[in-house]
């Protein structure tokens, strides 16, 4: 029995490897098409104390635009624009039906110089990790910002244009690494195969 149950670990263990990668593109929907729940296994909102914001996510044609045409946007006056001061502003956020390894979103400066910031929450709102996008970069100027863990651990990003310096950015393609729907189960069965019977000690 004990080395049926090291096997079945063993087999939980393994299957830990098994990742599935969901994206979100603003280029999938039409112009002012409201995305905020339309991706599987991640939910978007905007976030933020900024006049106008109801908190929906909408796709809008931009020449900023990493993917050919859209970019993610917001009701507020700067529509395409995200500048991450959640008192003031107005950041993407985005929750995850299982918490992710590692995210990636791409950051478009909307002016010369600006910067853009990626902060990664676990389950119970600890900043896990933050990364802030170059300085002293072009218009129009893209990176994909990532964060990694050594565990699924990412409940929720938030991003947007830096408020330490005053920058507001436009935002595309974001993307996560989260376990299989079969990887879960196992995992799950697992755990109650390994659950000892009261009783049973010494038998």
């Amino acid at each position: 029995m004990k080395a049926f149950l090291g096997a079945i670990l063993a087999l939980c263990v393994v299957s830990c490897a098994y990742a599935e990668l969901i994206e979100d593109k603003a280029d999938d929907y039409s112009d002012g098409t409201d995305i905020s729940g339309v991706s599987a296994g991640m939910t978007l909102s905007a976030v933020g104390g900024a006049s106008g914001l109801d908190g929906k996510v909408y796709a809008q044609v931009s020449t900023l635009a990493s993917t050919p045409n859209n970019v993610f946007a917001n009701s507020t006056t700067i529509g395409k624009g995200w500048y991450a001061d959640l008192v003031n502003g107005v950041a993407l956020k985005a929750e995850f039906d299982e918490p992710a390894k590692s995210v990636w979103i791409d950051i478009i400066a909307d002016d010369a110089g600006d910067r853009g910031i990626l902060y990664a929450y676990d389950s119970s709102d600890i900043l896990l990790d933050s990364v802030l996008s170059p300085e002293s970069v072009p218009q129009g100027y893209c990176y994909s910002s990532g964060i990694s863990r050594p565990s699924y651990e990412i409940a929720y990003i938030i991003a947007g244009g830096s408020s330490a310096h005053g920058d507001v950015v436009c935002l595309d393609k974001l993307r996560a690494e989260v376990p299989e729907p079969a990887t879960i189960v196992i995992l799950w069965l697992g755990s109650l195969l390994v659950v000892r019977r009261p009783g049973t000690k010494g038998k």
